[in-house]
């Protein structure tokens, strides 16, 4: 039986450190002592050090954590990114250092732990068998290993690229007509054109109002173009959504916004290409897109990290709208296991 990471830190003897003072070392903190696993201490990149405390430790440079700990202890990451210089950096520093990065999650409570492991690992065993190429493959098994152990080296050697994908696995011509769920503030519409080239229609979806308006300015000169500033769901109405950066949003709490579902947004007319990236809500945004899917087959290319079952929910839902989709799995550079999606053709 694999030994998940939490059952591990149990066992160890060196100084356990937390890298980052966010949301994400909040409850990592709050996990180990839970467990009974001593802090020793929490440090921060050097830019965020300043003369501050979190968690009743005082904040650390790297430095002084090496000066105070020795270089055999144990950092554990309490922050994720996908930015290149982040990720890089913290490649570097797994290089020289013990370190780990268990899967925090923030979008649901479910931790990766001993009672969750062997439904993990029956459905990821199912899962593989539906995936089109040894990559996806690969990939998946990259993922389940990261998520048992929290060793970055299986998320660092699945990295695959998002203009690969487009070139070799999505085939866009050069009128489609593309939906963005989850658009922000128009870098995946920037994608989208750098491989399409020309299109017939774009509509895009950003609940959050200070993203919409920069999506609004982003997307100003670009014909075609339709922006709606309302929550993609399952029903029209009102969801509970939390504005914030990046990965600060989320679906199921926060205030009140206004709903809509893919169906009754697009009117009934043709979507050809459907990204999602709808911060949890993604389950919910292809149920009420159903009518869209059977009738028009699009492509899809959709996030499947936010939440722990996410990676086989959002295949088993789309096999009930259309069990003709072809299945492919990448994993973009970042941790912990973000940018993770299937893309469906």
């Amino acid at each position: 039986m694999a030994v998940s990471f939490w059952d591990r830190i149990k066992e160890e003897k060196k100084p356990v450190v937390i890298y980052g003072t966010g949301n994400g070392a909040d409850r990592l903190i709050d996990r180990l002592r839970l467990g009974g696993i001593k802090v020793g201490g929490v440090f921060a990149s050097d830019g965020f050090v300043r003369d501050r405390s979190f968690r009743g430790f005082k904040v650390m440079s790297l430095s002084g954590a090496r000066e105070l700990f020795g270089d055999d202890m144990l950092i554990l990451l309490g922050f994720g990114s996908d930015r290149a210089d982040v990720v890089s950096s913290v490649k570097k520093l797994s290089g020289e250092l013990r370190v780990a990065c268990p899967r925090i999650p923030l979008y649901d409570d479910v931790f990766i732990d001993s009672s969750f492991i062997p439904l993990m690992r029956e459905r990821f065993a199912s899962l593989a068998g539906r995936l089109a190429d040894e990559e996806s493959r690969r990939t998946l098994s990259a993922i389940e290993d990261y998520r048992i152990s929290g060793d970055l080296q299986y998320l660092f050697g699945c990295e695959g690229s998002e203009d690969d994908t487009f070139r070799s696995v999505l085939d866009l011509c050069g009128s489609e007509d593309y939906w963005d769920i989850g658009a922000y503030r128009g870098d995946t519409i920037d994608l989208f054109l750098k491989h399409a080239g020309t299109f017939s229609s774009i509509g895009a979806v950003e609940p959050d109002g200070k993203s919409f308006e920069k999506l609004t300015e982003h997307t100003a000169g670009i014909e075609n173009v339709s922006l709606f500033n309302v929550f993609c769901s399952d029903v029209s109405g009102t969801e509970n959504f939390s504005s914030g950066s990046g990965r600060g949003s989320s679906s199921g709490r926060g205030r009140p916004v206004v709903s809509g579902t893919l169906d009754e947004l697009t009117g009934g007319g043709r979507v050809s290409f459907l990204k999602i990236d709808a911060e949890g809500a993604e389950e919910k945004v292809l149920m009420g897109g159903c009518g869209t899917i059977e009738k028009y087959r699009p492509k899809m290319k959709i996030a499947v990290y936010h939440r722990a079952d996410d990676i086989w929910r959002i295949p088993e839902v789309i096999n009930g709208i259309r069990d003709d989709y072809r299945i492919y799995l990448r994993h973009y550079p970042a941790f912990p296991d973000w940018n993770t999606e299937m893309i469906f053709v």
